[in-house]
């Protein structure tokens, strides 16, 4: 990757970083526990959603933006095969699910997705100086770093896809969880077999 690619690629990461892991580090709520404070906008009435369902997806949103993001940042980095296709299969199941959620937080709230000051960098979101750390790893590195910050990303839509299991209302919203907990299980499992050589 030549210096003026890396450079503009640093500057997309960070301009999205920005609404991503942004400064404030409590804005956003543990899902299923929302407060005062919360970005997320509340469940119309009449609507088979509750705060726990609208804050999953608001949450989950820019957590499967920043993975995408991810999958961008490694075009031009030597790839094994393996991590080829896993790339591709982030990409392919994640970008659906992002318009999906969008499409449940318009209906369930009448507005667009709110994430306040930013989301912050727990639930496995990397901050910016890990990103940053990660587009300036070596060739030689960069898989190894990926896949460490990618299972750590996994682990943290998990948790939030266990909780929504057990605190939504939205049989849809349940559902996605529950193929968010199995797939990204699985791949977690890949990862670390990818990383043990």
């Amino acid at each position: 990757m030549n210096t003026r690619t890396t450079a503009a690629l640093a500057a997309a990461l960070l301009t999205g970083l920005t609404g991503l892991a942004g400064c404030g580090n409590n804005n956003m709520p543990m899902p299923g526990h929302s407060s005062g404070s919360s970005a997320a906008s509340s469940p119309k009435a009449g609507v088979e959603a509750n705060q726990a369902d609208v804050d999953f997806a608001t949450m989950m949103i820019p957590h499967h933006e920043q993975a995408l993001m991810m999958v961008t940042m490694s075009a031009g980095r030597p790839q094994s095969p393996e991590f080829a296709q896993l790339l591709q299969d982030v990409q392919k199941a994640q970008t659906p699910e992002i318009t999906l959620m969008r499409g449940w937080v318009k209906e369930w709230t009448g507005s667009e997705p709110k994430m306040g000051n930013g989301m912050h960098s727990g639930h496995g979101m990397m901050d910016s100086d890990d990103m940053s750390a990660l587009m300036d790893a070596s060739d030689e590195d960069y898989e190894r770093v990926w896949l460490e910050s990618m299972i750590t990303h996994h682990q943290g839509a998990i948790d939030m896809s266990k909780t929504e299991i057990a605190e939504g209302k939205n049989p849809d919203a349940i559902a996605l969880a529950r193929s968010i907990v199995k797939s990204q299980s699985a791949e977690i499992e890949k990862m670390r077999n990818m990383l043990k050589g």
